[in-house]
């Protein structure tokens, strides 16, 4: 077996960052000034925990740099990963930019969602919002842990959202054909490394799992616009080699949404 459903456990506490740390003063009277002062200086999200009443910074170090970092007051939080926003940050929020996803797959009440790449699962949050059941994947733990302490994710712990720790290319082999009604698929920007997720192996593992007449939507971004690179047309291609039709851009989503026929 490669999936496993884990229990999502919110920590139970209070995530500081520079723009309302002062807003936990009485909260916080045990902390160092300094520490109080560091926060301040900080992007990165620190966390009070209740149970410990200890206080640490929201990253990881162990595999790559991961953190939780903030946008401004009252903006929800992204992760970055070595460097790199998983989320559209300039112009939008994350939690917006999750939304504006989720419609684009014309998620609704009662639907099975399979979102492939969780994250701080931002987009299962979104479509359970809008009445659907949803199972999500995530590969690194480090980013579960992270999702677990963050105040906007504390959602995932409904009993509607399935959270599976494993490496979603390996999961989805384990689904039943037409196992959902809707797909998100927002993997991490292309690279050497994250090819397989834009493969068309996987594209027809998505179509497989896929009921007729269900809606993908598969966020690209607009990467390598401006030296003339179409991921977003290749993509597109690659999505009707593996079945779909039609397959239609959206530029406000900044993806490809995708349709499997009826007739399959």
């Amino acid at each position: 077996m490669v999936k496993y459903r884990i229990n999502f456990n919110p920590a139970n506490g209070i995530a500081l960052d520079k723009h309302n740390v002062d807003k936990y003063a009485e909260q916080i009277l045990c902390l160092d000034k300094y520490l109080v002062g560091e926060i301040k200086k900080s992007r990165i999200v620190y966390f009070y925990n209740i149970d410990t009443k200890s206080i640490y910074p929201l990253e990881r170090r162990e595999s790559g740099y991961k953190a939780l970092v903030t946008l401004g007051p009252n903006v929800p939080y992204t992760l970055r990963i070595n460097g790199i926003h998983m989320h559209r940050i300039w112009g939008i929020d994350p939690l917006t930019d999750s939304e504006i996803k989720v419609k684009a797959a014309r998620i609704g009440r009662h639907q099975k969602v399979l979102d492939t790449c969780m994250g701080l699962g931002y987009t299962a949050v979104k479509s359970l919002q809008h009445g659907a059941e949803v199972t999500t994947v995530e590969k690194d733990l480090d980013v579960i842990w992270i999702a677990e302490h963050n105040p906007y994710s504390q959602n995932l712990e409904d009993t509607r959202v399935k959270v599976i720790h494993g490496d979603i290319l390996l999961v989805i082999k384990e689904f039943l054909d037409n196992a959902f009604d809707r797909i998100i698929h927002d993997p991490p920007r292309l690279t050497a490394s994250t090819g397989d997720l834009y493969g068309i192996s996987f594209y027809r593992n998505l179509y497989r799992v896929l009921k007729p007449g269900g809606i993908l939507f598969h966020y690209t971004g607009l990467p390598g616009r401006k030296r003339g690179i179409n991921l977003l047309g290749k993509t597109a291609s690659r999505l009707e080699k593996a079945g779909f039709y039609p397959v239609i851009k959206n530029r406000r989503a900044q993806g490809v949404v995708a349709i499997k026929p009826l007739d399959e």
